[in-house]
């Protein structure tokens, strides 16, 4: 168990359930357990997709595409999960996408050498 990927769960759990009036903690513990569960089923040595990663990739998602008005849903999570795994380790390589790719690579580049 990694506690870095539960951490990085729980937050995104903390962040999609934001509200202005209190929210119950074990509602936001169940939830982070079910992304918990969602990455772990991503993991895949094949791929290089470890723990460690998964928790570099909920992190993200937390900063990246997390909002309140999710709260419980968790269909989000797993696609979006999917689709950067996709990114970062294709399983598959299609000659046509290359310009896309492309793209995506000179503009996470350019995003990077701006922080």
């Amino acid at each position: 168990m990694s506690e870095e990927l539960r951490h990085a769960c729980f937050e995104l759990a903390r962040v999609t359930n934001w509200d202005m009036t209190p929210v119950d903690t074990a509602a936001i513990q169940t939830l982070s357990d079910s992304f918990y569960e969602i990455a772990m089923d991503q993991e895949s040595a094949s791929l290089n997709i470890d723990t460690a990663l998964l928790a570099q990739a909920v992190g993200y998602l937390a900063h990246a595409h997390a909002i309140p008005p999710m709260q419980n849903d968790t269909s989000w999570f797993y696609n979006m999960l999917i689709a950067v795994f996709e990114i970062t380790r294709p399983n598959r390589f299609v000659p046509d996408d290359k310009p896309f790719l492309k793209e995506m690579l000179y503009d996470i580049a350019e995003s990077l050498s701006a922080c």
